[in-house]
């Protein structure tokens, strides 16, 4: 396990990964044994529980990052963006890292807006599940933060 991730399991945060029918009878349960259409972060799929956290969604990397949506006990809903990895000199950097992905909080922020503990909690046992999935996939489609904010090909998808 990486520095990051002995720090994500110090912290409680291993990522379990369940997805087991939510509580809630009003959300709907994913599929026993649904494939997730992200591999990068199989088993997840909207409702799939990681950790403490709800998937709520999982958008696919057409602005050059994956997009997961997701939300904390309290009900308030958070976005992650998943990037491909920047270990460049002043490249921003993410609560979630992995070899070849970073884990971002979309919180409109410039670097100098504090992350959410639990946000930034969450997307380190993301990083954890990509961890796990990354080394057989190929990062084409995935930009870095700093080259999606050049672009300007940043969205927010949650309010």
């Amino acid at each position: 396990m990486g520095a990051l991730g002995a720090g994500a399991t110090a912290l409680g945060v291993a990522p379990a990964v369940s997805t087991a029918a939510p509580a809630a009878p009003s959300l709907p349960s994913p599929a026993a044994g649904a494939a997730s259409a992200y591999p990068l972060i199989a088993p997840l799929v909207a409702g799939s529980t990681l950790a403490r956290w709800q998937v709520l969604a999982v958008r696919p990397s057409e602005d050059g990052a994956l997009i997961l949506i997701a939300s904390a006990e309290s009900g308030s809903a958070f976005q992650l963006d998943v990037c491909r990895a920047d270990r460049s000199l002043g490249a921003p950097q993410a609560p979630g890292r992995s070899e070849h992905f970073d884990v971002f909080v979309s919180n409109l922020g410039d670097g100098s807006t504090p992350t959410r503990e639990e946000q930034g909690l969450c997307a380190m046992a993301l990083a954890e599940v990509i961890r796990a999935n990354e080394a057989h996939l190929s990062r084409d489609g995935y930009a870095t933060l700093r080259e999606r904010l050049d672009s300007q090909r940043v969205r927010r998808h949650v309010d």
